[in-house]
């Protein structure tokens, strides 16, 4: 994956920046306004280191492991360390103690949110933030000297100072160290000054490593850069997650209605394809009852619909007839959509003759009759008389009569 690397001065004003893809450069190191630094931003994972002067770090030992009871502690347990008062500082924690040990930063609101707000407004969304000097190895004693500044890190604490009194930091932790006093210290000379000169001169007694800064702080970054083992100061009411839900929040509700309408949507759709198929089964049933009445000594083919195969029977009935053969399609014709149009009838049998059409079907009410009467009068021109008419529960059985007028 892509990782962008944006160090920011204490304003947030200017920045350098480095892409990495598998902890080597990728591109060459730009420097430049936060708007100029937004254009790598998109489909990458944005760490930016923030001045670490800026940040104070200590280790404390917490009991328990629930991560937001520990959050809670956390204010409380360096509270005597601390000159400003705690409701001005916000607080990260590391996601894993370290020897027992977690590290806990504690910075101003006004500083992180003054970082936040020109990040955002520059298009950048931060993944990670972290104080640059997280940038050395969790485990031993490591030092980066720049060309202005140093940074030092060590298992008893980690801290940035000016390079004039590096030597005498470095010794008061050394010594401090006791027993646990390293072989070595590894030593990036990424200021290539003579400050590296008197850090070994003024620190006779701790043997030095010196290593090559290779492509300075980003790449000694990327060489050593574990998730689990930074500790990202956008926690709380800074985590990216949060950031994300609070631009997210004006859509919720109108995502929320779309899926409402998209379930409505498709619940109706469900309910017409139901209705359809229950139709389609209805008629279905009549035809095929119609089909028994028409041929009632036949037995269908397999594999043949009761349509398909009255078709192919009224072709034969036709070329058997000869010229008269067409008055039956053309009456059913006419006559069918009128049939279809009446809501709740139930056709029951179709007999026709010589020129004569003999109708049985139910109705839901008698005053569906006379309406029936006149469609079907004025749709096929034949004569319409009604044989009978019973009213049955809530139904009215109807037999008509159709007749070919006489030229």
């Amino acid at each position: 994956m892509r990782m962008l690397l944006i160090r920011i001065d204490p304003d947030a004003t200017t920045a350098s920046w480095q892409m990495m893809e598998r902890g080597q450069p990728a591109g060459p190191l730009g420097r430049g306004s936060l708007q100029e630094a937004s254009a790598f931003a998109p489909h990458s994972q944005v760490v930016v280191l923030v001045p670490s002067e800026t940040v104070f770090i200590t280790q404390v030992a917490l009991p328990g492991t629930n991560r937001n009871k520990l959050l809670k502690a956390v204010p409380f347990a360096v509270e005597d360390q601390l000159v400003e008062d705690v409701d001005k500082l916000h607080f990260a924690l590391a996601q894993q103690p370290l020897e027992g040990y977690y590290t806990v930063a504690a910075i101003e609101h006004k500083t992180i949110e003054t970082w936040h707000n020109k990040l955002r407004a520059a298009g950048i969304r931060v993944d990670v933030m972290l104080p640059d000097v997280m940038v050395l190895p969790a485990l031993g004693w490591s030092v980066v000297i720049e060309t202005d500044r140093a940074l030092v890190r060590t298992p008893l604490g980690m801290f940035a100072t000016d390079n004039d009194n590096l030597p005498l930091l470095l010794n008061n932790v050394y010594e401090q160290a006791a027993d646990n006093r390293p072989h070595e210290v590894a030593v990036y000379d990424c200021g290539r000054s003579a400050h590296l000169a008197a850090l070994q001169t003024q620190s006779a007694g701790i043997s030095f490593n010196v290593l090559p800064c290779g492509d300075g702080i980003f790449g000694i970054l990327a060489r050593h850069y574990q998730p689990r083992e930074v500790l990202n100061l956008l926690q709380g009411n800074y985590s990216a997650e949060r950031d994300l839900k609070k631009h997210l929040r004006p859509w919720l509700t109108a995502a929320a209605l779309f899926a409402v309408w998209l379930t409505w949507q498709l619940a109706f759709n469900l309910y017409g394809y139901i209705q359809m198929y229950r139709q389609s089964n209805t008629l279905a049933e009549q035809l095929a009852q119609q089909y028994k009445q028409a041929f009632p000594n036949d037995k269908k083919p397999d594999g043949i619909s009761e349509r398909i195969d009255m078709e192919r029977r009224m072709k034969a009935l036709r070329k058997q007839s000869g010229a008269g053969a067409g008055v039956l399609p053309e009456i059913l014709t006419l006559a069918g959509p009128v049939l279809n149009q009446i809501q709740g009838l139930s056709l029951r049998s179709v007999h026709y003759v010589d020129g004569k059409m003999d109708i049985e079907l139910s109705l839901k009410s008698t005053s569906q009759l006379d309406a029936l009467k006149d469609k079907l009068t004025q749709q096929t021109g034949w004569n319409v008389d009604v044989q009978s008419a019973s009213t049955r529960g809530d139904s009215t059985d109807v037999r008509l009569l159709l007749q070919q007028r006489k030229s």
